[in-house]
C-alpha cells in the first residue's frame, strides 16, 4: 500500500513543506507506518481507515501529549493529526532506531518509574482511547480498583 495522494497533499499543505520521499517502515500490526523525508527532516506517519478505528489517532495524539507533559520520559512530539479522504493519519517526530544498550534500558526503566509518579485526583481520562484495535474506556473513577474493573 502506498500513501494516498490525498494524505500527502494534506500533510504538505498543513505543514507547509514538500514531501521528497516516502518509505514504508515496520512495527505496527493495525496501522500502516511510513517515514516521510522532507527538506525539514524526517517524520513518522501512521495511517489507517477513518471508519475502522474512529478517533484513534486523535486519542493517541492526546495521550502522547499528556505523557510528554510529565517531562519524565522522551516520547515523539505530535506534529499533526488529521484525515484525508478515507484515511486518518498521525504525523510524529522521527526518532532514529538504535541498538539498545544496557545503559539505555536502565534509563528507560528509571524514566518509566518517574512518569508513573505523576498523579491525579482520579483514575481515568477526559477521553476514551484504544488499546491496539480495542476501544478502551477511560471513564473517570475515584479509585483504581473501580477504574480497573
Amino acid at each position: 500500500m502506498a500513501i494516498s495522494a490525498q494524505v500527502i497533499n494534506t500533510i504538505q499543505q498543513k505543514l507547509s513543506l514538500s514531501i521528497q520521499n516516502t518509505t514504508a517502515v515496520s512495527g505496527g500490526s493495525i496501522n500502516h507506518a511510513w517515514c516521510i523525508l522532507t527538506a525539514k527532516g524526517k517524520y513518522f506517519v501512521k495511517i489507517n481507515n477513518t471508519y475502522q478505528f474512529p478517533g484513534m489517532f486523535q486519542a493517541e495524539a492526546r495521550g502522547l501529549t499528556l505523557i510528554r507533559a510529565t517531562g519524565a520520559i522522551a516520547v515523539p512530539k505530535v506534529i499533526l493529526e488529521g484525515t484525508a479522504g478515507e484515511d486518518s493519519f498521525l504525523v510524529l517526530e522521527w526518532i532514529d532506531a538504535r541498538r539498545p544498550t544496557a545503559k539505555a534500558s536502565e534509563v528507560l526503566g528509571i524514566s518509566l518509574a518517574h512518569m508513573h509518579k505523576n498523579t491525579a485526583a482520579h483514575f481515568g481520562l477526559d477521553h476514551d482511547n484504544y488499546m491496539g484495535s480495542l476501544r478502551q474506556s477511560n471513564k473517570i473513577h475515584p479509585r483504581w480498583s473501580v477504574f480497573f474493573y
